[in-house]
């Protein structure tokens, strides 16, 4: 449940503008010569923000701060492309968001993710107390979203390309996608990372597709159509040469949250649009082509694209929502 915050009548009210890169992550500012703490852009801040554009922009977070006398209003930015990012005049920097909040100082770092999950989870502002939320906690704030750097995802992107014979697959992800269009995404409930369902290929595990399929099903207890094939990235493990393959199918079940035995954790599960996914992955423009790829490979199958709305975290009895205008299902 979303809030809207309400400022008390007072003049000390200074305001934060949240920038990210193309890879979700905070840009941090210092003063013009490189000196002093790093800290968010405030409106202007070499960024082209001019001062009277500020209350248009959408209202992020507000945060009480020295008992109610004093708030501090985070708004969004954007996001800058490359060009974008190499135009900004300040000394800054660019860095995964648990790196960014251990930049700041604490109340504020608590504050910068609270406004970057609240960017992502489509949930509108969130009222702070010295970064903490009031009152009902939101859901990505509850399961620590960003709490570590996540895994960069720099790797060429070789879309509907076989995997060269020079490869050995490795591991195999997959976008599931529920019938109203939304991705399936896992959270890991040690540290708050995000990530797609699937793993590495066992000897056991006909092909990546197979392997992918025996994953979800223990990860997150659900049970999938036939995998689509959408294309591989080339990496090295141990020296080797090796594809990363991803894929994409229909979620035909989900059942009762349960125990991941290779880990002996239990996953939370999100269902989210696919761009909310790239940003939650921090997989930036290769992302995005995925997410995209996946898009039209469940269009085929006749999943609808995905209305944008809130980030939902699936309940532990499990269930799938319904295809719009079609009965509940699951």
């Amino acid at each position: 449940m979303s809030q809207t915050p309400h400022p008390p009548s007072v003049l000390r009210s200074t305001v934060g503008v949240l920038v990210t890169d193309e890879r979700a992550r905070p840009l941090l500012v210092r003063p013009a010569g490189g000196g002093g703490p790093w800290g968010l852009p405030s409106c202007g801040c070499a960024l082209s923000l001019p001062c009277g554009t500020v209350p248009a922009r959408p209202v992020l977070a507000f945060d009480r701060v020295a008992a109610g006398c004093e708030g501090r209003l985070v708004v969004d930015g954007g996001s800058l492309d490359a060009a974008g990012v190499a135009a900004v005049k300040a000394p800054f920097t660019c860095v995964e968001p648990a790196v960014a909040a251990g930049l700041l100082p604490a109340a504020e770092g608590r504050r910068m993710l609270a406004a970057l999950r609240a960017r992502v989870a489509g949930t509108g502002p969130v009222v702070l107390e010295e970064g903490r939320p009031a009152g009902q906690v939101p859901v990505l704030d509850r399961l620590g979203l960003f709490g570590r750097p996540r895994t960069a995802q720099e790797l060429p992107w070789h879309e509907e390309e076989p995997v060269p014979d020079e490869l050995t697959p490795r591991q195999a992800w997959g976008w599931l996608f529920s019938p109203d269009g939304r991705v399936l995404v896992l959270v890991d409930p040690r540290d708050g990372h995000a990530e797609l369902p699937g793993g590495t290929i066992e000897p056991r595990d006909a092909s990546p597709a197979a392997a992918l399929v025996r994953e979800a099903g223990e990860e997150a207890t659900v049970t999938t159509g036939e995998p689509v094939y959408l294309g591989y990235l080339p990496d090295a493990h141990d020296g080797r040469p090796v594809a990363r393959t991803r894929f994409a199918a229909p979620l035909t079940s989900m059942g009762p949250s349960g125990i991941d035995p290779a880990l002996d954790i239990r996953y939370a599960r999100l269902l989210v649009t696919p761009h909310q996914a790239v940003d939650l992955l921090g997989w930036g423009a290769m992302g995005r082509a995925q997410a995209a790829a996946a898009v039209r490979a469940a269009e085929a199958w006749g999943v609808g694209r995905a209305e944008a709305g809130p980030v939902e975290e699936v309940p532990a009895a499990g269930g799938l929502p319904a295809r719009p205008g079609a009965a509940a299902h699951g």
